[in-house]
């Protein structure tokens, strides 16, 4: 018996990975005794095929890389030709392997399984609001994409066993989108931290702050990922900028895009360049990184998108013990406001140092391992394999 695992991520690196790898581990694994992993990559991804390219888990048996049609990303008719292209590949590997289920990565993952015979239960992982993310993220989105988007994700809902999705305000919102789900079909699963990969150790904290040139009085702010403009680390720099012209401290950005991060702090100027530190590491050595930290960034736009999300850098922050510099948004995410100083009702970071010094770090790491860690969402997953195998 065996479980197809279908996804279009093929990139390490990439921020929904560790979800990916986790609901594998958690979930395909146990579902069924081998793993056939299905990669859907562009021609131009497939053509520079590399043999170093990551394989969800140790369960993963079988991998197969199948190519997209290109442009869909751009017009609505290639994109429908693409969701009944990669229908078809996935039948005819069923044909092949004959798995008892499957799971899709996204919202629109139940286009993928669309010709899979009924005897297979379907999963859809949904990662956020598919048609929002894209009107967001597009400076001119085109309607007929958009519709298609929602099509895609309607077909697909209806059609599966189980919806797994990334937080309960997630869940309310496909519960009152499509009337035809029911609330036992849909499983919350946040992309929580690892708390042996996340965790508080104060000599690692004063081993870093040597390493990076911070002293004890100074204030280190922190900011940990990738620069895509939905993740606002301009504005980030920005509100430090203030900050540091009239307190001290320094930001350490955290990321693999090293040349646009300094091209970004290169604008600051002479005077403020030397309080910014760019460093890049593996994800196993960023736990070290946040406990040398005192605070994070995490800002997003208030959008159903971000509302409807849970930023595996939230849960990552405060395993460490870190409070959030964060927007109004943040109250869809936890409920204890405390941890969160709110940029949109601040305006700045004048009070984010009286902020730091009343906020309790082994508190906040407790709260995380409470209700954002990989645990929380095993004991969600397990609910789902037994509803699956009876």
């Amino acid at each position: 018996m065996s479980t197809f695992h279908i996804h279009f991520t093929f990139l390490e690196n990439s921020g929904e990975v560790r979800r990916i790898k986790n609901i594998d581990t958690d979930l395909a694994q146990h579902l069924s005794g081998e793993v056939i992993e299905v990669v859907f990559v562009s021609i131009k991804s497939l053509a520079n095929y590399k043999k170093s390219w990551f394989k969800l888990s140790d369960s993963v048996c079988k991998k197969i890389y199948l190519p997209l049609l290109p442009f869909s990303y751009k017009s609505w008719v290639i994109k429908r030709l693409n969701s009944i292209w990669c229908s078809l590949l996935v039948f005819i590997l069923w044909l092949f392997y004959r798995p008892k289920f499957a799971i899709a990565e996204f919202s629109i993952g139940g286009q993928a399984m669309r010709l899979l015979p009924s005897s297979v239960q379907r999963i859809i992982d949904v990662h956020g609001a598919t048609r929002e993310e894209y009107e967001y993220s597009s400076p001119n989105p085109n309607k007929r994409i958009a519709d298609t988007y929602d099509y895609l994700e309607r077909k697909g809902m209806r059609k599966a066993s189980f919806v797994v999705c990334q937080s309960e305000a997630m869940k309310k919102y496909l519960l009152e989108k499509y009337d035809f789900l029911t609330a036992n079909r849909i499983f919350s699963y946040k992309c929580g931290a690892d708390g042996k990969l996340f965790y508080i150790d104060n000599d690692i904290r004063t081993s870093i702050r040597k390493e990076l040139g911070v002293k004890e009085t100074e204030t280190l702010f922190i900011y940990s990922g990738g620069l895509h403009k939905w993740q606002r680390i301009e504005d980030s720099v920005n509100l430090f900028v203030d900050y540091a012209k009239k307190h001290e401290g320094k930001f350490l950005i955290l990321t693999l895009d090293k040349e646009a991060a300094q091209a970004l702090v290169n604008q600051t100027g002479e005077e403020l360049k030397n309080r910014f530190i760019i460093h890049s590491v593996t994800n196993k050595e960023v736990y070290k990184y946040l406990n040398a930290a005192d605070v994070a960034f995490l800002l997003r736009d208030d959008v159903v998108l971000n509302r409807v999300a849970s930023p595996t850098k939230l849960a990552e922050y405060m395993f460490c013990g870190l409070p959030i510099i964060s927007t109004n948004v943040s109250t869809y995410w936890i409920e204890n406001s405390s941890y969160i100083y709110n940029v949109d009702i601040e305006k700045n970071l004048d009070k984010v140092n009286d902020f730091i010094k009343n906020a309790d770090r082994e508190a906040i790491a407790k709260y995380a391992l409470e209700y954002l860690s990989v645990e929380c969402d095993r004991r969600n997953l397990n609910i789902l394999i037994n509803e699956a195998k009876k």
